[in-house]
């Protein structure tokens, strides 16, 4: 049974063993997984000399999901390993316990850290924002960590800050998305209202409208309306996938622009996001079939309207 104690120790052995999928069906089975001596066992591998090991047993308490295990895995984000601490900041995430937020949004923070483990705290903070139970005045604000960091130094970081920003919050996040389409950011931290620039823009204003594309707001929309029709290839590109998802008939009018675009990327995103629509919106298939009448004076008249 997984409360043996010699069965427990033997199993975890395979852990490291040279065959990759020995490790994967064992770190499977661990998965499924969740009484005392196991939790036990894991834990005491977790002080283990082999990195690579350690990684492993990690990754398996992730996947347990029990809580007892955050502690132990609070204490690998200051461990020195970034390989590690990359590990561990995913299996808190996993878990999604109240109890790292302060160190996850210490390591966001952290600029002399590598970026892939603040975009991984970024994600796990996200992660732990759909999943907290704490309420009230006193709740750590994850939201707010994760706002300070949409325009970190890092547009990866700030990247991966504004995603799971959206996913803790998407109703709360529609304001701040179409904000930053039109290339500024709301201050609601205190700090006040901030200006991207730059490449920072471009990119942040791009990831912007591909996660209003999931919302329907009106909002959402007005800002992708505009977007569509903007000078940015790479930002009206996007916006047309955008209004594919999430926009309604007006955007059939923006979408049909698109198809006499300059920049082949347009044109090709337009033809895209028309067929996209046209599923979900039976008259939006008809005028969009418009174009491609045999009658050019029909084709003509659909480009004019």
């Amino acid at each position: 049974g997984s409360e043996n104690p010699m069965v427990v120790v033997s199993l975890s052995l395979l852990l490291n063993d040279p065959e990759p999928r020995v490790r994967s069906e064992v770190a499977a089975l661990f998965a499924g997984l969740h009484g005392k001596v196991v939790l036990d066992r894991l834990h005491a591998m977790l002080g283990e000399s082999d990195p690579a090991l350690r990684g492993r047993v990690v990754q398996v308490l992730g996947d347990i999901g029990d809580a007892a295990s955050v502690a132990r895995l609070d204490t690998l984000l200051d461990a020195g390993d970034r390989d590690l601490a990359f590990d561990a900041i995913g299996a808190l995430g996993k878990i999604g316990a109240w109890g790292p937020e302060r160190k996850l949004a210490g390591v966001l923070a952290d600029e002399s850290r590598h970026y892939t483990v603040r975009a991984q705290a970024a994600w796990a903070l996200g992660r732990l924002g759909r999943t907290r139970t704490l309420q009230g005045a006193d709740a750590f604000k994850i939201d707010e960590v994760l706002k300070r960091a949409v325009l970190d130094s890092d547009e990866r970081v700030g990247h991966a800050a504004l995603g799971a920003l959206v996913e803790t919050n998407p109703a709360g996040t529609e304001e701040m998305l179409a904000a930053l389409v039109y290339g500024r950011i709301d201050g609601e931290t205190g700090e006040g209202s901030a200006e991207a620039s730059g490449t920072q823009a471009t990119g942040l204003r791009i990831l912007a409208a591909r996660l209003l594309g999931g919302l329907r707001g009106p909002g959402a929309e007005k800002a992708l309306l505009e977007a569509g029709k903007s000078a940015d290839a790479d930002l009206r590109r996007e916006a047309l996938l955008a209004l594919a998802r999430s926009g309604g008939r007006q955007a059939v009018s923006v979408l049909v622009a698109g198809l006499d675009a300059v920049e082949k990327e347009v044109r090709l995103a337009a033809l895209d996001a028309l067929s996209l629509l046209s599923e979900e919106h039976a008259a939006v298939g008809k005028l969009s079939a418009l174009l491609d009448d045999p009658d050019e004076v029909v084709r003509c008249r659909f480009r004019v309207q």
